[in-house]
């Protein structure tokens, strides 16, 4: 469903991109909407307004080519960055393309990355573990889900020496990361 959304989003911004240009083009991109706005409304049932979310797209499309530099590829980055900068009255008159954008932001492209972080879940939250705190345990999930940029991008000794600074104690303790080997 989230290659639909995307789609859907995305060929409703290149609608009218060649409107003057070409009509066979414009054709076929509102043959391509409608199968999606189909799809997508269809997966979602009573969640959208087929008619009025038609309107919006349109709407959304004409807005876009107009305000926008001339895009030769719009990514879903583009259109979200597009979305991000309308005003609160512009964005709830596009309320459906903008429920359509959340969406596809907090849907993920597959199923293998949640897959993946309930196989994590059960491994930060074994027997042992029970009594955490639900912070707590928001906090490792979330170190464990992004630990590609945690390694790449953290710095451990500076956390270290924040921690052993928060106490005497602590730095009696832990002493200074750099005197740590």
């Amino acid at each position: 469903m989230y290659i639909s959304l995307e789609s859907l989003l995305i060929t409703a911004a290149l609608q009218y991109k060649h409107a003057d240009d070409d009509t066979e083009a414009l054709a076929r991109y509102k043959f391509e909407m409608e199968e999606q706005l189909e799809r997508v409304c269809a997966f979602y049932g009573d969640d959208f307004d087929k008619e009025e979310l038609r309107g919006q797209l349109v709407t959304f499309s004409l807005h876009f080519q107009k305000n926008t530099e001339k895009l030769e590829k719009v990514t879903i980055f583009d259109l979200r960055r597009y979305l991000s900068s309308l005003s609160s009255g512009q964005r709830s008159l596009l309320s459906q393309v903008w429920r359509l954008m959340q969406l596809i932001l907090v849907m993920p492209a597959t199923n293998a990355t949640s897959e993946r972080s309930f196989s994590a879940l059960r491994r930060v939250k074994n027997y042992l573990r029970t009594t955490m705190s639900q912070k707590r345990f928001n906090n490792l999930m979330v170190l464990h889900v992004h630990k590609d940029y945690v390694d790449s991008d953290l710095d451990l000794g500076v956390i270290h020496d924040q921690f052993v600074a928060k106490s005497e104690n602590r730095l009696r303790l832990f002493g200074k990361a750099n005197e740590v080997q």
